[in-house]
Order: C-alpha cells, then structure tokens, then sequence
C-alpha cells in the first residue's frame, strides 16, 4: 500500500483586486481564523490584513496565538507580509502556508518548540508542492520542476524534470535537490 498522496489547492482567501476603489474595502474584508492543534496544545492561526493606501497595497498579518479554554491567551508568533494566503493545511504537528506573491509561491512550514513557534521550511517554488504522507507519520513536500518548450500546437508547456524533495525527520525537514521527476516518491 502506497502512502497517501495530496497534490493540489485549498482556497481559503479570495484575491484582494487594486484595480478599483473597492480596493480597500476588499483588503479589510480579508480576514481569516482556524485552529492548529499540536501535540502539546490548541494555537488559533490568524491572518488578518490592513490596506496601506501610501504603498497601494494589502499588508497581511500572520498570527499565530495559544489558546486556553476557548480564549486567546499568549501571542507566540507575528509575521507581517504582502503577499496573500493561498492555503494553509496543518500536518501533524506542523502547519504549512502557501501565500502569492504574484511571480512565484512562498511556502512555509512552522513547528512548535515547546512554547515558540519556529519557521521549519521557507521556500520560494514557481508551484505548489505535492504532499506525500508517510507510513511513520511524517510527510514529504515534493516540487517539481520544469522545463519549457514548444508544444505540439504551438503553445509552450512545462515538461517536469525533476524535483525537491523535503522530508520532516522529526526535527526539521532534508531536501534533496534535483531528484529525477519520476523518481520523486521513492525512498
């Protein structure tokens, strides 16, 4: 039996469009909490966004806060960005965000340190990574990468060639680079 496979997108947020005067307006609209539930607690994940009119743009913020009997008690982690949340997905004891930047993806993963909430992963993808869940619990972000060239019709297309691989050891992920694409699940 093979270990189970997620490979796509989860739209939590919508796009937040400038190109109007409802810019603002949409930006504040923008606002996003969950739960994250850790081994040793239950933290609240917010994301929640400011539209700063001198830079014209849709500043987020990143907060990720320990709860006690249902109340936010201590805030263990702030990150304030522009891009916006794509996704967000706990894994097991981590939780991993994928945010548009327009050009490319940041995907990163955070861990609990006893207390603190650690960034574990922060990388820069031109997609989104596979997910592969492993029979011992841990996962593996998987990103392809790809060469384009002209297609049969005429059109470019990505062909994928090879991978990153990243895989959660239990303390923090090891990435093998350029992994041959059809070899991206093996162990």
């Amino acid at each position: 039996m093979r270990a189970l496979v997620i490979s796509g997108l989860c739209l939590l947020l919508q796009g937040v469009s400038l190109a109007d005067g409802s810019a603002k307006a949409n930006c504040e609209r923008s606002q996003l909490r969950g739960l994250w539930e850790p081994a040793n607690g239950t933290l609240a994940v917010i994301v929640s966004s400011k539209f700063d009119a001198s830079m014209n743009a849709c500043l987020r913020t990143l907060r990720i806060v320990r709860q006690q009997d249902d109340q936010s008690v201590e805030e263990v982690y702030r990150e304030e960005m522009a891009e916006r949340p794509i996704g967000i997905w706990p894994l097991a004891g981590r939780l991993l965000t994928i945010w548009g930047s327009g050009s490319a993806f940041w995907v990163t993963a955070y861990a609990v340190d006893g207390t603190t909430v650690e960034k574990v992963l922060d990388v820069r993808p031109k997609g989104f990574p596979e997910i592969e869940f492993l029979r011992n619990g841990a996962e593996r972000l998987i990103f392809s990468k790809y060469d384009f060239r002209e297609g049969a019709n005429g059109q470019v297309e990505g062909v994928p060639t090879s991978a990153d691989v990243y895989t959660w050891n239990g303390v923090q992920y090891s990435k093998k680079s350029n992994v041959p694409w059809a070899q991206r699940f093996d162990q």
